[in-house]
């Protein structure tokens, strides 16, 4: 069975975890270093870690190329990108057809299949990008498609996010690939990873792993002592049986407004990593 340890005054809850992730870097003076993110993802925690100068550079990757045209439209194409953003109108019509473009993506230049995932994640329950609209394509629900779609304050988000664009690379490849490569440098980067989970992953991602996948990710993170790393997953068998020899302690996760429960997910540490002593403090943004 794994170790069962508690970080010391860890704020609590998975929307929290940027600031003990910072506190983490900081017990292993590791600030200000490469901060890399194989499942990137919307790289949330990262990004607010780059912001609070915590991390020099952010190397994310993510083998879903939707999610990644995503970044690079952002970042590369940013003006383009704000203007589909201004004039695109936020309905069930308008859904469909960034749907088609999402699924037909080879025939759309990288602004419009960035934007398309992003229109989807916005204003798809929970996110989801394989999911349906927010109220329904009826819109029935209690909550409209618009509710997670304010305009004027994504513009904003994405203009300060495109001002940080030189400090941060993006790639596409296999997550194994990913920290081969990352594992070869001759200063590591310290990882955070969040890869697809056990019980939901067929249902919540476009790229979900099998028992193979997730078994040699942890047969490499435990051959790897001289990288240092985070780990978060859904609070499984499994994971406790690949991780015991790793230091696990439970996150409490509250869903949405729609979902309306509540549920844990694991943050797994190795044991060369020095837990943090110090309080995880709010992160002051540059």
């Amino acid at each position: 069975m794994a170790t069962i340890f508690s970080p010391l005054r860890y704020p609590g809850g998975k929307s929290a975890i940027a600031p003990y992730l910072a506190a983490l870097l900081r017990a292993n003076n590791y600030s200000g270093r490469v901060f890399a993110e194989p499942f990137a993802g919307g790289a949330g925690a990262a990004v607010k870690l780059l912001y609070a100068a915590e991390a020099e550079h952010l190397a994310l990757n993510d083998v879903d190329q939707a999610i990644c045209d995503l970044w690079l439209a952002i970042l590369g194409e940013t003006e383009e990108f704000l203007k589909l953003l201004r004039d695109t109108p936020v309905t069930v019509e308008e859904w469909s057809k960034q749907r088609a473009i999402w699924e037909k993506p080879e025939h759309h230049e990288l602004a419009a299949r960035g934007f398309a995932t992003f229109f989807l994640n916005r204003t798809n329950r929970s996110g989801i990008l394989r999911g349906r609209p927010i109220g329904g394509l009826d819109q029935s629900g209690a909550y409209p498609i618009t509710a997670r779609y304010n305009k004027a304050n994504l513009e904003k988000r994405i203009l300060r996010l495109a001002k940080w664009k030189s400090r941060i690379s993006i790639s596409c490849l296999d997550a194994l690939d990913f920290i081969e490569a990352l594992a070869a440098l001759p200063r590591p980067p310290f990882l955070f990873l969040d890869p697809p989970y056990v019980g939901q992953g067929r249902h919540l991602y476009m790229n979900a792993f099998g028992h193979e996948q997730h078994e040699s990710l942890a047969t490499w993170l435990r051959a790897h002592s001289r990288i240092p790393w985070v780990l978060t997953y859904d609070d499984h068998p499994i994971i406790h049986e690949l991780y015991s020899w790793a230091h696990i302690t439970q996150i409490p996760i509250r869903y949405s407004a729609q979902t309306k429960r509540k549920a844990t997910e694991l943050l797994i540490l190795p044991p060369w990593v020095t837990v943090p002593t110090e309080e995880a403090r709010p992160l002051c943004y540059s």
